[in-house]
C-alpha cells in the first residue's frame, strides 16, 4: 500500500479484461504488484518486487538512441550499436517510454487510487451480470497490499460484483484474514509439501502458509485449494499425495484444482535482466496431467484441472 496524503493507493502493474481462467464466468483480473515469494516458475515476474520496474524488450529495440537522448537521470546510455540501462538509476519518469519509437521500454507498476480502479472494474458490469462473472485480485501477492486489497473487495461488494482472490497465503493471519473475508472465493496455492524443497524453489518456508491454510478452511468461506504443476519441482506424486492428504485431513476437504505449468512469461525475465531459473522446462502433458489428478483423487474426493 502507498499512501500520498490521505488518499490510498495501490501499486497495480495490469488489469486484464475478459478473462475465463480466475473464477467463475467471465473475469476482470487485478494483479498487486510485490510478493514475498521467489518461484522458479514465476510467470509474472515482473510481479516480485514492490516498486514500479523499468523493462527494456530487446526484441522491439531499433537502437534509435531517442531514449538516450532523453534521460536526465544516466539511467540509459550508447554503447553502440545498443544501448545499456542502470536500472538503479531510473526514476520512472516516463520520458524515455514516451520517446521509444518501437515499445521496446515499459515502465511496470503505477501507483491507482481506489476510485480509478474501481472505474476500470465498471467498465466490464454488462459481462459480470451475463456470465455471472465478476473481479480476481491477482499478483504478485494481493497480501503484500493487503489494506488496499481488502478495500477494492469491500467496494466491489458494495457495486454488487463477484469477488476473489488468488494468494500464495504467506502472510500474517491478521491480513490474510481481512482480505479473504471480503472476497467470495479464495484460490489458494499450495505450491511444494517438504519444506526445504518449498525453501530452494520458492524462497521461504512453508509453515507459515499450511498454517495459514488450516485456518482459512476453518473459515465459513468458499476456499479452492491448487497446485501448480511444474515439470522437476511440483509434479511429483510425492508432493502431489502429500497436499492431497493435507487437504483432505486438515482443510475440510476442499475442492483441488491442479494448475499445468505453460511457459507464456518466460520471455519477460530477460525484459528485467533476471535469470528464468526454470530454463526451457517443457509443459506437462495432458496424459501427465491426467496421471497426477488421479493420484491426488486416491487422497482427496474433489479435484480437477485448469484447462491447459
Amino acid at each position: 500500500m502507498h499512501q500520498v496524503t490521505s488518499v490510498m493507493m495501490g501499486l497495480i502493474f495490469n488489469i486484464q479484461r475478459y478473462s475465463t481462467q480466475d473464477g467463475r464466468g467471465i473475469r476482470t483480473v487485478v494483479f498487486f504488484k510485490g510478493c514475498p515469494l521467489s518461484c522458479w516458475w514465476c510467470a509474472n515476474p515482473e510481479s516480485q518486487r514492490l516498486r514500479p520496474e523499468l523493462a527494456w524488450v530487446t526484441s522491439l529495440c531499433h537502437a534509435s538512441q531517442r531514449c538516450v537522448s532523453v534521460c536526465s537521470t544516466g539511467a540509459i546510455s550508447a554503447e553502440d550499436p545498443k544501448i545499456k540501462l542502470r536500472r538503479a538509476a531510473c526514476t520512472f519518469c516516463g520520458e524515455c517510454v514516451q520517446a521509444c519509437p518501437s515499445g521496446a521500454l515499459k515502465i511496470i507498476g503505477s501507483y491507482m487510487t481506489l476510485a480509478q480502479v474501481r472505474c476500470e472494474i465498471r467498465k466490464d458490469l454488462a459481462f459480470y451480470r451475463r456470465s455471472h462473472g465478476g473481479v480476481t485480485l491477482s499478483g504478485g501477492e494481493v497480501l503484500s497490499q493487503h489494506a488496499f486489497a481488502a478495500a477494492v473487495l469491500a467496494q466491489c461488494r458494495h457495486d454488487g460484483i463477484n469477488t476473489a482472490i488468488e494468494t500464495c497465503g504467506h502472510s500474517s493471519w491478521r491480513n490474510l484474514a481481512a482480505v479473504a473475508r471480503n472476497a467470495d472465493t479464495v484460490y489458494y496455492d499450495l505450491k511444494i509439501a517438504d519444506r526445504n524443497d518449498h525453501q530452494e524453489f520458492c524462497g521461504t518456508d512453508n509453515r507459515l502458509i499450511f498454517e495459514n491454510a488450516r485456518r482459512l478452511a476453518r473459515e465459513a468461506m468458499d476456499v479452492v485449494f491448487r497446485i501448480p504443476i511444474i515439470p522437476g519441482i511440483t509434479d511429483s506424486e510425492e508432493n502431489v499425495r502429500a497436499i492431497a492428504r493435507f487437504v483432505k485431513a486438515e482443510a475440510g476437504a476442499r475442492p483441488l484444482e491442479l494448475l499445468p505449468y505453460h511457459a507464456l512469461g518466460s520471455g519477460k525475465y530477460a525484459w528485467l535482466d533476471r535469470v528464468n531459473r526454470l530454463g526451457s522446462a517443457r509443459p506437462p502433458t495432458a496424459e501427465e496431467i491426467e496421471a497426477l489428478r488421479r493420484i491426488a483423487m486416491e487422497e482427496c474426493v474433489n479435484v480437477s484441472v485448469q484447462d491447459m
